[in-house]
């Protein structure tokens, strides 16, 4: 199969695999970051501190991102909100659900904040 002009040969990618885990390794050593080896990238993440998230080095371009999961608490789902809290907040109905997960908001709507994108 022939590959693109700009696309990495199996060889080229194994190599290049190679070399990026060795040269992390050594740039992180005594860190106590763990190193793992995935598809298309490496991942590094603090076992004491997943939360953290995870940083992904691309083999091929050597490319750099960090990725991790956010968690905002939003409130209660409308209808389950308890009756004896006086300090109640505001329920969660369909249109905040729908903004967050679409990043377009309702007239009236607060701005909430974003996801971290996969």
């Amino acid at each position: 199969m022939p590959y693109g002009k700009n696309e990495p040969t199996p060889v080229e990618l194994c190599r290049a695999r190679s070399v990026l885990r060795q040269r992390v390794a050594a740039m992180l050593r005594g860190s106590r970051l763990e190193i793992r080896e995935r598809a298309s990238h490496l991942a590094i993440v603090n076992p004491a501190d997943l939360d953290k998230g995870q940083i992904q080095i691309g083999y091929a371009s050597g490319e750099v991102c960090c990725q991790r999961t956010s968690y905002e608490y939003l409130g209660p789902l409308r209808g389950y909100e308890p009756d004896d809290d006086p300090d109640r907040e505001p329920a969660v109905d369909a249109a905040t659900i729908i903004s967050m997960l679409t990043g377009t908001r309702a007239p009236g709507q607060p701005v909430a904040g974003q996801c971290w994108p996969r």
